[in-house]
């Protein structure tokens, strides 16, 4: 990616500084929009992985984080810290529908969101993320994979973890298991142009 695309991503991610759990509302509408265009099964745990996944690649490839919000320590990994409420949000506006099945929640979407406050780079990062990872694994394959960290493992529950100990440049352990779970990931994912590039 040229500096003056990653220039211009970041102007515009600063420009109206809009708060992170605005953000959040916003990337978690759109996750479940396209989900939902392409007949995606999104469940609860692929869904806020989605989103993991998406600050952590937006930090190191454009230098700035997708939505500022602060990931904590949950049961099955790091989660976004006011998930609860950004979900809450958007089925309160009427512009998701959750469902149940009784091992999982689902989510539909009743709306078009509002895309303005995202790069089109930052769009294609969810869209990747949401086709890989909802037409390749299971929530539990990736919530392993987001478990292998040390900070996480140290953490306490509902604690905050800071995100750049997740950034590839870090050295993690991985068992023979996570490591073909991985390369499973890396093969279906399309990475971003820079990610690679440390």
């Amino acid at each position: 990616m040229s500096e003056k695309l990653i220039s211009q991503t970041a102007r515009k991610s600063h420009m109206s500084a809009p708060e992170p759990l605005a953000l959040l509302i916003n990337a978690i509408h759109y996750v479940i929009y396209f989900a939902t265009r392409e007949k995606l099964n999104l469940n609860a745990t692929l869904l806020l992985k989605i989103i993991f996944f998406a600050e952590v690649y937006c930090l190191d490839i454009l230098g700035i984080p997708f939505t500022g919000v602060k990931m904590v320590k949950g049961t099955y990994g790091p989660l976004p810290d006011g998930h609860k409420k950004a979900i809450k949000n958007l089925v309160s506006n009427n512009k998701i529908i959750v469902s149940n099945n009784g091992k999982s929640k689902n989510y539909i979407s009743h709306s078009n969101p509002d895309i303005s406050l995202f790069s089109k780079e930052q769009l294609k990062i969810l869209e990747d993320l949401t086709y890989s990872f909802c037409s390749n694994f299971t929530a539990k394959v990736i919530s392993d994979l987001t478990q292998t960290n040390e900070t996480w493992k140290l953490a306490e529950m509902g604690r905050e973890i800071p995100l750049a100990v997740f950034l590839p440049n870090k050295i993690v352990e991985l068992t023979p298991e996570e490591m073909e779970n991985a390369a499973k990931m890396a093969e279906s994912f399309e990475i971003p142009e820079g990610w690679a590039e440390q």
